[in-house]
């Protein structure tokens, strides 16, 4: 009778003990707040790819019913769920409201009587370009279409379409599932301007012109012949171009004020418009640069000049940087610069913002237990120091130096988040990633608004003794592949038994743990 009882006690306890071992035990490390020693730039988060045991987390598959504009949701091979958030549109509706990919896949077709044919775009722009630089390129986004071509273009300059890098079908790690290859589309025309190449670029939901200028000239001008068909172009006090749907009143397109930046690295805004009309639903368009700027004896060439084309569509996700040299200037580019320019006088400093104006669903049942913002740097100067700051108080794409640091005040925490060294030795362009947990989960909870981060450098360094330039630039929009993206790893709880119970605890420097509770009943 005892030994039977022993038996059953025993049964007992190693249900128990079989049950708490099959429910989720989680442990990570995050980064402490400001303080400790700088990491340096290859160090990353453990936490993010792989297991307890050292073993590589894979990708089993991705949710599509979890999709969104800029998320997507992967199911990994630990049983966590991750959440990338992109910067960029990644997925569109489609006519029974199902949300599928964006591709920008550019291919070519031959045929007898219609020559080469260029085409590609799905869910964005499509887009159709001619065979020789000086046709016409057409885009079509909801039923509205806008067609250009450059004036006095060379007819021997023909397409190349690029071939963009592929990442491995047989690679699942997350890096490589969550790099959207066919999110950008690339056509170039060699010489298709006196001293300079044509590029045009489909990525996400936007159109990048790129004139890429390789000599310096006695004068620059860039002119196009642009078909609205029915759309009216009005140009703005801010150099932005909008084309309105006159029935509606709306915008459906834009233009916005262009910029250039040079082989250096240099960036100015000292670009013009001037749009003239021709004809019924014609405009001439006219690029011009600022002569004296792109004459400097500094100047290192090529430049390229960049008029986009938007979609006007709600923005998901806000990313600039701001430049003390120009206070009253916004810098939405290609790329986000982060650092200090001691040549100048005052110093000059740059900051970069990222913000998900909205964060993806994890669910109600679900727990936080890792994020990392990640981001590819193509270039650095002179051995600079990147940190990333929580953002504290609201902030809008209008963002200034001025809106941020003069009349403004924009606050931002005290003490870096996570922060980084870099050499100027290392191969570039790399990845980069912070841990972010901690401000991730107090967005969720509510602790915190979800104000978004600031990337800047946390001290001068050598700066203070004497010329030097510490800089950081930050891939931003010339690849969609690589932009600027938010990764959540979250648990699903759903399915739990109320008599178990979920808690999160902080573990001093070993950051925070999770861990299960069986509670009497």
């Amino acid at each position: 009778m005892k030994t039977s009882r022993s038996i059953r006690l025993l049964a007992l306890l190693l249900t128990v003990v079989l049950t708490l071992t099959s429910l989720p035990l989680l442990a990570f490390a995050a980064g402490e707040s400001g303080g400790g020693e700088v990491p340096s730039a290859t160090a990353e988060g453990d936490a993010a790819g792989t297991e307890g045991g050292g073993d590589e987390v894979s990708c089993l598959f991705e949710l599509p019913d979890k999709r969104d504009a800029l998320t997507k949701h992967y199911y990994m091979s630990d049983g966590s769920y991750r959440a990338v958030v992109y910067d960029n549109p990644v997925h569109y509706l489609d006519e029974a409201e199902v949300w599928q990919e964006i591709d920008n896949t550019i291919s070519e077709q031959y045929s007898l009587f219609s020559g080469r044919t260029i085409a590609g775009g799905r869910g964005g722009f499509s887009a159709t370009f001619a065979d020789r630089a000086d046709g016409l390129l057409t885009l079509t986004y909801g039923g509205y279409t806008l067609s250009f071509a450059p004036e006095g273009a060379a007819r021997q300059s023909r397409a190349a379409v690029a071939e963009l890098a592929r990442t491995s079908g047989t690679d699942r790690s997350l890096e490589a599932v969550s790099t959207l290859d066919h999110l950008t589309g690339r056509v170039r025309y060699p010489d298709a301007l006196p001293g300079a190449d044509l590029e045009y670029v489909l990525q996400g939901n936007r159109f990048l012109e790129n004139i890429i200028v390789k000599e310096r000239a006695e004068h620059y001008a860039y002119r196009f012949t642009l078909h609205t068909n029915g759309l009216t172009p009005l140009l703005e006090a801010d150099g932005d171009i909008l084309l309105l749907d006159p029935a509606k009143g709306e915008a459906v397109f834009c233009i916005p004020a262009s910029y250039m930046f040079d082989a250096a690295g240099r960036y100015a805004t000292e670009v013009f418009y001037l749009l003239e009309q021709t004809g019924k639903d014609v405009y001439r368009l006219s690029i011009l640069p600022d002569v004296e700027w792109m004459n400097d004896p500094d100047r290192v060439f090529p430049v390229t000049i960049d008029p986009p084309v938007y979609i006007v569509a709600p923005s998901r996700v806000t990313d600039l940087y701001i430049d003390s040299y120009h206070p009253h200037t916004t810098f939405d580019t290609t790329t986000l610069v982060v650092g200090w320019d001691g040549w100048d006088s005052p110093m000059r400093e740059y900051q970069s913002f990222w913000k998900a104006n909205t964060l993806p669903d994890i669910g109600k049942n679900s727990v936080l237990t890792y994020a990392s913002f990640s981001f590819r740097i193509w270039g650095v100067s002179c051995f600079p120091s990147l940190g990333i700051y929580p953002v504290l108080s609201e902030w809008d794409e209008t963002l200034t130096w001025d809106k941020a640091h003069g009349s403004g005040t924009l606050l931002l925490a005290d003490d870096f988040e996570g922060c980084a060294s870099f050499s100027d030795n290392a191969a570039y362009p790399t990845q980069h990633s912070f841990n972010i947990t901690r401000v991730a989960r107090q967005w969720y909870s509510g602790e915190l608004a979800n104000h978004g981060i600031c990337l800047k450098s946390p001290w001068k360094g050598l700066l203070e003794t004497g010329n030097y330039c510490q800089g950081i630039d930050i891939e931003s929009s010339t690849n969609g592949a690589y932009r600027p993206t938010l990764t959540l790893i979250y648990i699903d709880m759903t399915g739990i038994e109320d008599y178990f119970s979920l808690s999160a605890h902080a573990a001093g420097r070993a950051g925070w743990g999770i861990s299960t509770t069986l509670r009497a009943s």
